[in-house]
């Protein structure tokens, strides 16, 4: 199978549909089954043209960095050509914004057939993002020469179905994540992880992502705030930066000096890897308005770390409440400082949200269980074609 993977964005940006993109296309390069992965991009500023990257061919077309209509159009009409007579099998496209046009026209002109993968839902969801753009029927009607679309929660499935996508064309795949080896002594890992980090917190609360405002991160800091004269060793690391799209972090900085946390949050900024942090957390936290399938929780708790997760439809399948972790209503933070006290205060209850949790990543969200899933999809699509 001859596979182009069509992403807007690609390394070396960062981001969760960045990350998960390349993750699989590295897994599914290594597994075999796969002969050929194209990657067909944006370019942006300095970046190369062409490169070899984990095995996969990453071509960045022009101009990424022009006004937003140039950028798109040029964009488009670039990988159309590309997609139509570059003897790929199939067109897997993340997001259903430019390279979900560019697979429509694909399969619309004689080409491949296209998949869709769909990355966000609800508030900051594509299915309402995209009816709020230009030409949005045309862009709807346009999806309906889709083959499939790959969705990572079910509410997806309905926001689907309300522009008139059949059930039948829509495969639920979740996001998958790396297992890592953690060694038997996980406070031993954590404690050295903690030293080389220069982490000063007995209790470290991590967060790893864009410090944007769906991901309501002022909740973690009025939580910390409630719960610091009980649990003065308590601290919130904050791994990423704003990625200046919704980025609150100037606001979040501001908020821990009005409330005296300066010595007791840690902003990070973007780091190149994040497995170093997630190594030294003792509890998780991810208190978003809005997610697809948070790449970061699924990382965290391949890390064994507890988590405490806002109850949106994306973690639904995820974890369950009391079992791996603990779920609060979203912009709620009396439950939120409850639910982290409770787990602070507890050691044992830590260890063994902990222990699930890995547990669950290894058994539902593991990249090589999510590659397969994929290839026997591309069989699939390619088979009807």
């Amino acid at each position: 199978m001859n596979v182009a993977m069509v992403a807007a964005r690609f390394y070396p940006a960062l981001g969760g549909l960045e990350g998960q993109a390349r993750l699989l296309g590295k897994t599914l390069v290594a597994r075999q089954q796969v002969t050929a992965i194209t990657v067909l991009t944006r370019r942006f500023g300095g970046w190369a043209p062409r490169e070899t990257l984990d095995g996969m061919e990453v071509v960045r077309l022009p101009w990424g960095d022009k006004n937003r209509w140039l950028a798109s159009a040029s964009y488009i009409s670039a990988a159309l050509a590309r997609a139509r007579f570059s003897g790929f099998d199939l067109l897997h496209c993340f997001q259903s914004y430019s390279p979900a046009t560019i697979g429509s026209l694909c399969s619309l002109l004689g080409g491949p057939p296209a998949i869709v993968k769909i990355t966000a839902s609800n508030e900051y969801g594509e299915v309402r993002e995209l009816g709020r753009l230009p030409f949005a029927g045309l862009r709807q009607r346009l999806l309906r020469h889709i083959a499939r679309f790959v969705i990572v929660n079910r509410t997806m499935q309905t926001e689907l179905e309300s522009i008139g996508i059949p059930a039948a064309k829509i495969r639920y795949i979740p996001n998958g994540t790396l297992i890592p080896e953690l060694g038997d002594d996980r406070e031993a890992v954590r404690a050295q992880a903690k030293a080389e980090l220069g982490i000063p917190f007995g209790q470290a609360l991590v967060f790893t992502g864009r410090l944007s405002e769906e991901k309501r991160l002022d909740v973690a800091l009025d939580a910390l705030a409630r719960l610091l004269p009980r649990y003065p060793d308590l601290g919130l690391v904050l791994v990423g930066d704003d990625g200046g799209y919704r980025g609150v972090e100037a606001q979040l900085r501001a908020m821990a000096k009005e409330r005296g946390l300066v010595e007791r949050v840690l902003f990070t900024g973007r780091v190149p890897n994040v497995a170093p942090y997630l190594r030294a957390a003792d509890l998780f936290v991810l208190l978003s308005v809005s997610e697809g399938l948070s790449n970061a929780l699924l990382e965290a708790m391949a890390y064994s770390c507890p988590v405490v997760a806002t109850d949106i439809p994306a973690n639904q399948d995820v974890f369950d409440d009391g079992q791996e972790g603990l779920k609060v209503p979203v912009g709620d933070v009396a439950a939120t400082a409850a639910a982290i006290e409770l787990l602070a205060s507890d050691p044992r209850l830590r260890r063994s949200f902990g222990e699930r949790a890995r547990h669950r990543a290894t058994e539902k969200f593991s990249i090589d269980a999510v590659a397969w899933q994929h290839e026997e999809l591309y069989r699939e699509v390619i088979d009807e074609a």
